[in-house]
């Protein structure tokens, strides 16, 4: 560029006018592009388009059910935390499980002290006398070696999608899969935003 303090006014020429239009162009571009103030600015600009409030993670679930105080029982029996996941997959079970045997939310079949057929069902399914009768009788069921990888799912807290998913063998054994994977089913629909609603549990003492 040409030295402008040996120009004079007098020998201005359109050459001259293009050298300042070039030098005050790319001067301001360079003050622009190097502000660091304003590159500050443009990266929470971006920062927070990209988020989005309305929205829950898949992950956050939340829901609580009168019946929580038998599953978390269950949970401390078998050594296995109290988890979203956990909880969500005892859910979906009892859900898939139905019935109204009293203490006896997963309609297990163990024999136990003072325990009586549920209705006229073929499948032996019982109910049991008290709270703790129902939840020693399913723990004792989940511990007979049949349902090892549901209890480590839970020890484990895999989640429940992959617990359902990877012990479909022994929820079939159980009874609750069959030609349908009911509890993968229900579970799938909380993940897409269902709220759970698990069958109350008939709770209480039982003669």
């Amino acid at each position: 560029m040409k030295e402008l303090s040996n120009i004079k006014e007098s020998k201005l020429d359109e050459n001259f006018i293009d050298d300042i239009t070039d030098f005050v162009g790319s001067t301001y571009h360079n003050i622009v592009d190097n502000n660091p103030i304003q590159k500050v600015a443009d990266y929470v600009k971006g920062f927070i388009s990209q988020l989005d409030t309305t929205k829950k993670p898949t992950s956050d679930f939340n829901e609580t059910t009168t019946d929580d105080d038998f599953y978390r029982e269950i949970l401390d029996r078998l050594n296995a935390p109290h988890t979203r996941e956990n909880m969500k997959f005892l859910y979906a079970w009892r859900q898939a499980e139905g019935g109204s045997a009293k203490n006896n939310p997963f309609n297990t079949t163990k024999k136990w002290n003072g325990a009586s057929l549920y209705g006229k069902n073929v499948a032996g399914v019982k109910n049991y006398r008290t709270v703790q009768d129902g939840v020693d009788a399913t723990v004792k069921t989940l511990n007979n070696g049949y349902y090892d990888c549901i209890v480590n799912g839970l020890k484990n807290n895999i989640g429940a999608l992959k617990i359902s998913q990877s012990c479909n063998t022994a929820l079939k054994t159980w009874g609750t899969h069959g030609s349908t994977d009911l509890v993968t089913q229900v579970i799938s629909k909380y993940e897409s935003g269902s709220k759970p609603h698990p069958k109350p549990i008939q709770k209480g003492y039982f003669v």
